[in-house]
């Protein structure tokens, strides 16, 4: 059990908090505030971990999809360039 006051891990054994001398059972809604708390912050925690999993898992991936994406774009500005030389020859010669 944490206090209620502090949120300092109690020992099994202790009515008052040695960090903030505190009673081990705190006024109703002090306990359920700090109980609250340890379930936002637990579920805040577990959705953090779950995106960063996700996007580690996903890296690999989108790495792979920009290289691919740059290796199209490059092929195509390769592709392109006999076309735009001779585009550009020609309005010169106009």
């Amino acid at each position: 059990m944490y206090c209620w006051n502090c949120g300092t891990k109690l020992p099994d054994f202790a009515n008052y908090c040695a960090h903030c001398g505190s009673a081990r059972q705190g006024p109703p809604a002090g306990r359920a505030a700090s109980e609250t708390g340890k379930v936002v912050k637990h579920a805040v925690d577990s959705g953090v971990a779950a995106i960063d999993r996700a996007m580690r898992a996903a890296e690999p991936h989108l790495r792979s999809a920009a290289k691919a994406a740059t290796d199209a774009a490059d092929e195509l500005a390769k592709a392109a360039r006999p076309a735009a030389q001779r585009a550009a020859k020609s309005t010169r010669k106009a």
